[in-house]
């Protein structure tokens, strides 16, 4: 039986709930999944992008696979996930590396424990506190970090300066990263061709992404009530920040049509890719 382990910083007064699933249905959600997680899938209100992005392990084990023969990532390396949400990609990694998945919400990591547990599938869970806030690992503890569609939102729900937020999550990453370890960011451009077409990623007002910040915050106080914080970044700016925490090695790649659900990912210098799978080193 697989246990969801709490690592968290005392109580926390910062509440996300994300996931796929409404939260007033959640309760018969994990019911249902406990028995046949496929089956809750399916009978959920996820509309049909997610249900696919869930069950379709062909197109959310590319990634994995991608670590595995191009990375060269070994069997008994340590991975761990960081954000996890619904598992998809978690599972996948799990078949390939020892891994370990965290979260911040225990609705999602109970489902992720259900699904694990029918596919006979081994790995750790680890409910953490929200990531400005640290992570609960020892220094040098793995091989590997991963951290898919998630650091754009470190910074959401709470004050201040989304950038050093940024700043201070990778360098705890880079803390826990074992020497040699190899880090992995899944995640949007900054000058994606798609925003120039009036596509929209995080935030739904067009062009968003492309504004000065104090412009875009400017926008969204407007339209939404609230500050721009979903900060993603151009291929130099990812460098820039990387290497400032003390990253190095840096590879860009381009995942096609996105990282959520690539056809494929290939060694790029394209400035306009719609979202890079980013390889850097603790070196």
């Amino acid at each position: 039986m697989i246990k969801i382990m709490k690592k968290t910083f005392g109580k926390d007064d910062y509440k996300y709930d994300f996931s796929f699933v409404p939260k007033k249905d959640m309760k018969e959600f994990l019911k249902r999944a406990k028995k046949n997680w496929k089956d809750a899938i399916k009978k959920s209100k996820i509309n049909e992008y997610f249900k696919d992005y869930i069950l379709n392990e062909k197109v959310r084990g590319r990634l994995a696979e991608f670590m595995k023969k191009e990375l060269k990532i070994d069997k008994k390396s340590e991975v761990l996930d960081i954000g996890s949400g619904m598992g998809a990609l978690t599972i996948a990694l799990a078949r390939r590396f020892k891994t370990v998945g965290t979260d911040v919400n225990p609705s999602t990591l109970e489902f992720i424990k259900h699904r694990a547990e029918q596919e006979k599938i081994n790995l750790a869970l680890f409910h953490i506190s929200p990531l400005h806030k640290g992570l609960p690992f020892k220094k040098e503890s793995f091989d590997v970090v991963l951290m898919n569609g998630v650091l754009e939102w470190v910074a959401f729900k709470i004050e201040g300066d989304v950038k050093k937020i940024q700043e201070k999550v990778l360098k705890n990453i880079f803390r826990i990263l074992k020497k040699n370890g190899i880090f992995i960011l899944a995640i949007e451009n900054r000058l994606a061709l798609d925003w120039f077409k009036g596509k929209t990623s995080h935030i739904p007002i067009k062009y968003v992404d492309l504004l000065p910040r104090k412009i875009a915050d400017f926008v969204c106080k407007i339209k939404r009530g609230k500050k721009f914080r979903t900060y993603i970044y151009s291929k130099f700016g990812y460098e820039k920040m990387l290497k400032k925490v003390g990253f190095g090695d840096v590879e860009f790649y381009e995942a096609y049509p996105n990282y959520q659900k690539p056809k494929w990912i290939k060694k790029t210098n394209n400035l306009f890719a719609n979202s890079f799978i980013i390889v850097c080193k603790k070196i």
